[in-house]
């Protein structure tokens, strides 16, 4: 058992010492909050996502916005799927969007 409180702590560097059932990248946070505690599916992942946002107040308040809703996105496609191959795809698509593509457009742009 986990000497950290995974109720508290479910997020970022934190997550390792957290047994994989519990992490929130296994649905584990949104699963138990929903089921345990009788919350509804959207408010576990309103809140989930919500809280794996504030793990990025170092990007100022547009990327706790950005990455809120798009932990959203992928929570709500994992509760619709039930699987995590769907929002997978979908962040490699957006991390390649973001960061492989401009330098290749640039590139061959001559810029």
């Amino acid at each position: 058992m986990s000497p950290f409180p995974h109720d508290i702590l479910p997020v970022g560097p934190l997550q390792s010492p957290i047994p994989p059932e519990y992490r929130p990248a296994r649905g584990g946070f949104t699963l138990r909050t929903a089921e345990e505690y009788g919350c509804p599916w959207t408010w576990a992942i309103a809140l989930s996502s919500a809280i794996f946002a504030l793990g990025h107040g170092y990007q100022g308040t547009a990327g706790v916005v950005t990455v809120g809703l798009m932990g959203a996105a992928y929570a709500t496609v994992y509760h619709w799927r039930l699987s995590l191959a769907a929002p997978i795809v979908m962040h490699f698509l957006q991390d390649f969007s973001g960061i492989v593509l401009p330098p290749l457009i640039a590139a061959g742009t001559g810029n």
